[in-house]
């Protein structure tokens, strides 16, 4: 177990993420006074970064003005994935890690009715990861999340990272109520969308050779494990043995699913992921109030050893507010970089913002 020490506070200027459990905190008698929001009402002027983000989506397409509402919490019919590129512009000047001021640009191409191609979107997925010499960042988001805060997260962690390279940017977007009250729907609808996500990730490694990092926060830390599972055993059962990982590495940021369960999938995940990182925290409220809930005990809380080849790092002393659960800022982005390097969590001279604890 590691712990990033409270020396470096100072330095996290970081807006608190979404994903905060606000129905289940209820349930606990915990009143929130205030939710953020999700930081793109004060657009800065001056330059900008334009980061090109892949997606797939199964939430309904809306034509509007405002491009961070074009993708609306409603799920598509028949659960379609519309495929594409939105454009996010984040301003020249930000904290690592905080979405204030940016905003989706535009869309490439503008997603009609049927979006774009599925083969041309990972044809075109390949080349740029090619072309950039770069690992390929999958994110999926968790509740209370819309589109707009999933293609803004993934942007950032392309440019915070720092790295000599930056990853090439892809999120799937799942139909998130994008409501305080609605978690129990975004549960059923991260059910619902597993298997989604799980013939993406067979397209994404059929397709896009190369190194890739898949990233979940909260409960989409549920979807991508549910759908990793899933697709280890499908290819078990079919046959197909992997002698290289499918996938270089997997960070869970603060998840939001039962401990126990995690644990019984995670030979499966261990098989086709070459490492897994858990960024926990002891003081995050709303997994407190899930756990509370759901009668379990959260991952994103523990500090039990899962396994080998899996990494659990003790972040609570980031907490930058009531909640909890805003572990996303500089030191943990300065971190998942040494992650992404292959750095392992034995080495403090290259991790230096980790100590034992």
């Amino acid at each position: 177990m590691s712990a990033i020490p409270k020396s470096n506070l100072l330095a996290i200027l970081t807006r608190p993420m979404l994903n905060h459990c606000f129905v289940p905190v209820l349930a606990c008698g915990v009143l929130v006074a205030s939710v953020p929001g999700c930081g793109t009402s004060a657009i800065k002027t001056g330059p900008a970064t334009t980061v090109a983000v892949h997606y797939a989506t199964s939430r309904a397409y809306t034509e509007t003005a405002n491009k961070d509402q074009s993708f609306g919490n409603d799920p598509a019919a028949f659960q379609v994935i519309t495929y594409g590129n939105a454009l996010v512009e984040i301003p020249a000047k930000h904290a690592s890690g905080s979405s204030e001021g940016t905003r989706i640009a535009s869309y490439d191409p503008v997603p009609k009715k049927d979006g774009m191609p599925i083969k041309a979107f990972f044809n075109q997925l390949a080349a740029d990861t090619r072309k950039s010499n770069a690992p390929l960042l999958l994110y999926v988001h968790g509740y209370n999340n819309s589109f707009a805060d999933a293609a803004h997260r993934a942007a950032h962690f392309s440019e915070d990272l720092h790295l000599p390279s930056k990853p090439v940017p892809a999120v799937f977007s799942w139909p998130s109520r994008h409501n305080l009250f609605g978690y129990w729907k975004d549960e059923d609808s991260v059910l619902l969308n597993a298997r989604n996500l799980r013939r993406f990730l067979s397209n994404l490694h059929t397709r896009c050779p190369g190194q890739t990092v898949l990233v979940g926060h909260s409960m989409g830390c549920r979807e991508l494990t549910f759908a990793l599972a899933e697709y280890a055993q499908t290819d078990a059962r079919e046959g197909r043995f992997h002698i290289r990982r499918d996938f270089s590495e997997m960070i869970l940021i603060e998840p939001d699913i039962d401990l126990e369960l995690l644990k019984q999938n995670i030979s499966d995940l261990r098989g086709v992921c070459g490492r897994i990182t858990i960024y926990t925290s002891r003081h995050d409220i709303p997994l407190a109030a899930s756990a509370f809930v759901h009668q379990d005990n959260s991952a994103g809380k523990t500090d039990d050893p899962i396994g080998t080849r899996v990494d659990v790092i003790d972040a609570s002393a980031l907490r930058k507010d009531f909640l909890g659960h805003s572990d996303d800022g500089e030191a943990v982005c300065d971190d998942m970089a040494q992650v992404v390097r292959g750095t392992p969590i034995t080495d403090s001279s290259k991790r230096s913002r980790l100590v034992a604890d």
